[in-house]
């Protein structure tokens, strides 16, 4: 029976070599039986330490003995410690380069924007990390690097569904949120067949929306009613707005001039026109130059 201490200091004379190890790491006076014959001193040293889960390694004439979990502790320290020049090109899915993305490097608050090459640089960048890409109007990327020097990076444009809007007095609101009642007519679902009268447009296309003929005469004028008639003594006449202006006879417009009719149905209008907007609104608007 021997200690660790003492056989150390055989394989010492043995190798050569000067072993160095923290005594509060290490037990000195383990009482230990090995058998060692006819054995390289280093596969006996690796018998020795294994009785204490101790590791190695030889630098020049010395020896290091620590414990395993510490060497791994080094090494993992070492590595987080260790810096590189990080560079990379983004680039958009036609390979041209995109200049003013963002880049920030994950679990620190370092960021850069590319330049007008799609190139960016990070030059104390740990040796493995992850990225976050961003630009708008494109998908969010984040990507796990180790050991690379130059990323190669791709962004992939956002298509996003444009909602439908509708025409409310005040301005416009998308169609999924809106809470009135509001029928809106675009020109592609506008009533075919010889029209003489933007009105007509809408014959059977607006729920609730009466167009007739003010009488049988050829060329005679168009009325509409909004859900019925809604006084008996006052007038029944429902609003036209044109373009935001008011008092036009829809008569004078060319149903071919007309892109979009919006019918406003409840009591939201009179905010803007007042007891006018009572029996509803008609929201008409043209075409613009560039779209006749």
């Amino acid at each position: 029976m021997t200690t660790f201490k003492s056989i150390l200091s055989k394989l010492r004379k043995q190798s050569g070599k000067d072993f160095f190890y923290n005594s509060s790491q290490v037990n000195e006076h383990q009482p230990l039986t090995l058998y060692i014959n006819n054995k390289p001193w280093t596969q006996a040293l690796e018998m020795l330490l294994a009785k204490q889960t101790l590791t190695n390694s030889i630098r020049g004439n010395n020896v290091l003995i620590q414990r395993k979990d510490a060497d791994t502790e080094n090494q993992t320290r070492t590595l987080s410690l260790q810096k590189q020049t990080l560079k990379g090109i983004v680039t958009n899915s036609t390979i041209t380069p995109m200049a003013g993305v963002t880049v920030q490097l994950i679990g620190t608050t370092l960021d850069i924007a590319t330049n007008d090459r799609g190139e960016f640089q990070f030059d104390q960048a740990p040796l493995s990390e992850e990225l976050r890409i961003n630009f708008i109007g494109y998908q969010e990327r984040r990507i796990s690097y180790q050991g690379s020097s130059l990323l190669q990076i791709t962004l992939i444009e956002e298509v996003k569904t444009i909602d439908e809007v509708v025409l409310i007095g005040y301005g416009v609101q998308k169609k999924s949120d809106l809470t009135g009642a509001v029928s809106a007519v675009q020109a592609k679902d506008f009533t075919q067949g010889a029209n003489t009268n933007a009105l007509q447009l809408l014959n059977g296309k607006a729920p609730g929306v009466t167009i007739s003929q003010t009488n049988s005469a050829p060329g005679a004028g168009t009325k509409i009613q909004v859900r019925g008639a809604g006084s008996i003594n006052s007038s029944n006449d429902t609003l036209i707005v044109v373009d935001g202006l008011l008092s036009i006879d829809p008569s004078s417009l060319s149903p071919d001039d007309i892109e979009s009719i919006d019918i406003l149905k409840d009591a939201s209008p009179a905010a803007i026109y007042g007891t006018r907007a009572a029996s509803g609104v008609v929201l008409i608007t043209t075409k613009k130059l560039n779209q006749v």
